[in-house]
């Protein structure tokens, strides 16, 4: 124990002597990130959306609904819920325990989380999933928590051949409401929506082993989704390029149904 505790000690050393390093030999002091503005942030302006239907998939109050993945542990809580009396808590591990585990043919790291059944469901008039979490994470840095949607068994879609799957950044130890829009994937006879934190390791050194979650109130939505294919811009929008021009260089965006011919 002795040893475990010197060699992290020496990595947290190890580990700010090359960050000091690098900032005096840039001449660069050290800083905070910069904080994000989540009012220009593309989930807040999908939460603002109008919901045109919606309909209660599950309440999480009855636990047999779900089952739980191959990593974690589940079960019901009443300590945090948006609405009724409980909500269903996901005790997620940071890591599997061997090295055989965590290459487990499902990726680099495998996932710790619970998934729903269903019968072939049609959930063709809906375009978005809305679901709430809590993240409970001591000493934890970015957390997120991946959503999947298995149509007929599959995570791939027949006809656009991507993975219906979304990661979602969270807020550490706050309610979220994460939604999705998955208009673009197959629905027409769902068997399964996961919910599932990647184990990835300790962010820190001295960062706890296992993070928890709680989940809440699902709902299927109908919405004015976003275009996400092709080249068509969603009326009254304007596309460009993020990734740069040079100085002198022409500047491009495409839009459609706009009103003014110059901005």
């Amino acid at each position: 124990m002795e040893k475990v505790k010197t060699f992290q000690l020496k990595e947290l050393v190890l580990t700010l002597a090359i960050i000091c390093t690098a900032s005096i030999c840039f001449g660069q002091k050290l800083r905070s990130p910069m904080s994000v503005n989540m009012e220009n942030s593309s989930m807040n302006r999908w939460l603002q959306k109008p919901v045109l239907e919606s309909r209660l998939l599950d309440d999480m109050e009855n636990p047999d609904n779900w089952k739980i993945g191959r990593f974690g542990k589940m079960e019901q809580t009443s300590e945090r819920k948006i609405d009724g009396s409980k909500s269903i808590r996901l005790y997620a591990p940071v890591r599997t325990k061997t090295v055989s585990e965590r290459f487990n043919g499902e990726g680099a790291f495998g996932e710790a989380g619970i998934m729903r059944t269903f019968d072939k469901e049609d959930w063709s008039k809906y375009n978005r999933i809305s679901f709430w979490v809590y993240p409970d994470a001591k000493g934890s840095g970015t957390i997120q928590i991946l959503t999947k949607l298995l149509n007929n068994g599959n995570l791939l879609n027949e006809r656009t051949k991507h993975l219906a799957m979304n990661f979602t950044e969270l807020k550490n130890r706050e309610w979220n409401q994460v939604v999705w829009e998955f208009g673009d994937h197959d629905r027409n006879a769902v068997t399964g929506l996961s919910l599932a934190f990647e184990m990835r390791g300790k962010p820190f050194y001295n960062g706890p082993d296992t993070l928890i979650f709680d989940f809440d109130h699902i709902e299927l939505q109908r919405v004015e989704a976003d275009y996400v294919e092709g080249w068509e811009v969603a009326p009254g929008k304007i596309s460009f390029s993020h990734t740069g021009y040079m100085p002198d260089g022409q500047k491009e965006a495409f839009a459609s149904g706009l009103q003014a011919q110059t901005f």
